[in-house]
C-alpha cells in the first residue's frame, strides 16, 4: 500500500524544491533553512538542517529519494520509494550548505544562452 506522506531529510548538497510551498508562492527548500551561512560570516546559505520534514506523496519526491538527493527517514518511507533507510548511508558525507554566493550565473552571449 503507498503511504499518504513521505518522511525525508536533506542529503548532500542537492537542492530538492518544496513543491507545496512553491505552488503558495513561497521558494522552499526540503531540509533547509535560508540563512547565514555558518562558516562564512555574512554569505547566506540554504543550510541543511537534519530535521525530519513530512511531505505528500509524490512523484517528484519519490525521484528524489531514488536518485539520492533526499534520505528517507523511516522504514515506510523507504519501502515506498524502494531506496535504503538513512541510517544505511553511513558512509556518505553529511549535507553541506549551498551558498548560492558562490554560484556563477554568468550568461555566455557567444552562444546565444539566455
Amino acid at each position: 500500500m503507498t503511504p499518504k506522506t513521505l518522511r525525508v531529510r536533506a542529503r548532500g548538497d542537492a537542492l530538492v524544491q518544496d513543491h507545496e510551498r512553491l505552488e503558495r508562492g513561497t521558494n522552499a527548500f526540503l531540509g533547509r533553512e535560508f540563512r547565514e551561512h555558518p562558516e562564512q560570516p555574512g554569505q547566506m546559505a540554504f543550510v541543511p538542517t537534519d530535521k525530519v520534514v513530512e511531505v505528500p506523496y509524490r512523484a517528484e519526491y519519490v525521484l528524489a529519494l531514488r536518485n539520492g538527493e533526499l534520505d528517507a527517514a523511516d522504514r515506510a518511507t523507504a519501502d515506498a520509494a524502494g531506496v535504503k533507510l538513512s541510517a544505511e548511508h553511513d558512509d556518505l558525507p553529511p549535507p553541506r550548505s549551498f551558498d548560492i554566493s558562490s554560484t556563477d550565473f554568468a550568461v555566455d552571449t557567444e552562444k546565444g544562452d539566455r
